[in-house]
């Protein structure tokens, strides 16, 4: 027994994180606060109390990213609810915000689990990731903004904050005012 647990001790770390994430998921699922996570929803916040709703937008942009949802929702309920110029810079906000939790809450549970593996092509990337942390984070944000489970990469991926965070900051703004600047159109497409 000790020696199947010894075995797979590198994963447990991995385990618990996917574990939390499918709990944090399932609550919000089951209690219907998922399907709250909606434009018109959003919206509506913003018309009763701007300072309010920007905190709920907040908290709100933190917990859906970390079960799933993705950012480009927000950024559209912030630009209808706010226009685009302060929509794009609370949903710049709210991503600096949620990234960051999404670290540390990622980092305390898994540590940097990614680490335990020794599959040749994990290795290689994770060299890669030493090598250029800070150029590395920069190019994966602008490629993939705040998706969550880049945020959980990189997480369990062993980088230092600073460079997580400073990839953020110089990654995340092109990509999502052009976003911003494009919602009207992404949505017409889409829809």
């Amino acid at each position: 027994m000790n020696s199947l647990i010894y075995r797979f001790k590198p994963y447990l770390r991995l385990v618990s994180c996917l574990l939390f994430f499918i709990i944090l998921t399932l609550t919000l699922e089951l209690s219907g606060l998922r399907s709250e996570f909606t434009i018109s929803k959003i919206q509506l916040l913003f018309e009763k109390n701007i300072l309010m709703a920007s905190l709920i937008f907040i908290s709100a942009f933190t917990i859906g990213s970390m079960s799933g949802v993705p950012g480009g929702v927000f950024l559209a309920a912030a630009v209808y609810g706010l226009g685009t110029t302060k929509g794009y810079f609370l949903t710049l906000t709210a991503a600096f915000i949620s990234i960051s939790i999404s670290f540390f809450v990622v980092r305390l549970i898994g540590q940097d689990g990614l680490r335990k593996f020794e599959h040749p092509f994990a290795l290689k990337l994770l060299n890669k990731l030493d090598e250029e942390p800070l150029k590395i984070n920069i190019v994966l944000r602008f490629l993939f903004q705040t998706l969550p489970p880049l945020n959980y990469t990189l997480a369990l991926s062993g980088v230092k904050f600073k460079d997580y965070f400073l990839g953020a900051l110089i990654g995340l703004p092109i990509p999502i005012l052009i976003i911003a600047l494009l919602i009207d159109k992404i949505i017409s497409f889409i829809i």
